[in-house]
């Protein structure tokens, strides 16, 4: 699946290198959301170039609950057709994040270096930011993102802090990293989206 991260307790990991894409600070998200979800994210997103291109616009939350199972994280914004880290394809339009982890069972077993993820849902679906869907209902709302019947997703990385936030990092698979902070009612939770990469498996 394309990518997101986020920056869980965390594993020892290699230097970030040096990026090929950049961060930049917008404005308030301005696409078609419901009042419910429109309503708790932050006045301002974050806008990701790579290779030259926009690769998607993000939204956190104002205040999450955390990085707990279905917990609505944020919105992101493509520009343009694109994929996940499964390498699913998802058209152009918003999405909700909604945090997820991966199941532990031999059809997973190594299909991405942590089994953290950002699950895609079509904002038209995802109308209540408060839910905490059970894995089996956001997962089928969540397949809706690709029109197949797995979920489509962004690998949440670990690993590689900066020394200041927002910013962008290639980690030592070669992908395209977002760094970023998530307010959350106990504090800011340092979270690393993958914005570009897939998983090799």
């Amino acid at each position: 699946m394309p990518a997101l991260l986020v920056c869980l307790p965390l594993l020892a990991a290699p230097p970030a290198a040096r990026a090929a894409g950049n961060v930049e600070t917008i404005g308030a998200f301005t696409g078609p959301a419901a009042p419910s979800v429109q309503g708790v994210l932050q006045p301002s997103g974050y806008r990701v170039t790579v290779d030259g291109s926009v690769a998607a616009e993000i939204w956190l939350r104002k205040e999450a609950p955390g990085l707990v199972p279905s917990a609505l994280v944020g919105v992101v914004t493509f520009p343009k057709d694109t994929s996940d880290f499964r390498g699913q394809a998802v058209k152009a339009g918003s999405y909700s994040l909604r945090y997820a982890q991966m199941p532990s069972d031999g059809n997973h077993l190594g299909a991405a270096p942590t089994t953290d993820f950002l699950l895609l849902s079509p904002l038209a679906d995802d109308t209540d930011a408060a839910a905490q869907p059970e894995f089996t209902a956001l997962t089928k709302m969540s397949a809706k993102a690709a029109g197949l019947n797995h979920p489509a997703g962004l690998n949440l990385a670990a690993g590689g802090e900066p020394e200041e936030y927002p910013a962008m990092a290639t980690d030592e698979y070669g992908h395209e990293v977002l760094h970023v902070k998530l307010q959350t009612a106990k504090g800011e939770q340092p979270i690393a989206l993958v914005v570009k990469g897939q998983t090799g498996h």
